[in-house]
């Protein structure tokens, strides 16, 4: 497994762990989205709006995980793995910081 593939996997355990430890201290709103001048501009309830991102991070590593598999020229995959697990490595990256930022911004 290279190296990508497990810090994606440790973002979103972190990232669950942060949902499980942090859900009892939040607002019943948080944020989800905020204006050019960085007021926050959308809100939505706790529970999707928490786990979102984290679930979010795992379908995307679980269908680009399976994209391989079912392409018809899956063996070139070989060729470029640890770029393509750096992709998803920085796809779940951004959308970890997303999930930070809304939890520091909510508490």
């Amino acid at each position: 497994m290279h190296i990508f593939r497990i810090l994606s996997i440790l973002l979103i355990v972190i990232s669950c762990l942060l949902t499980l430890i942090l859900f009892p201290s939040l607002p019943d709103e948080i944020p989800t989205h905020w204006n050019i001048h960085g007021d926050v501009d959308g809100t939505a309830p706790l529970i999707p709006g928490l786990f979102l991102l984290p679930a979010l991070m795992v379908g995307i590593t679980l269908m680009m995980s399976l994209v391989p598999r079912y392409d018809p020229k899956k063996a070139h995959y070989k060729e470029f793995q640890g770029a393509y697990d750096g992709l998803i490595f920085l796809i779940n990256n951004f959308c970890f910081m997303l999930f930070v930022i809304t939890i520091l911004w909510s508490l």
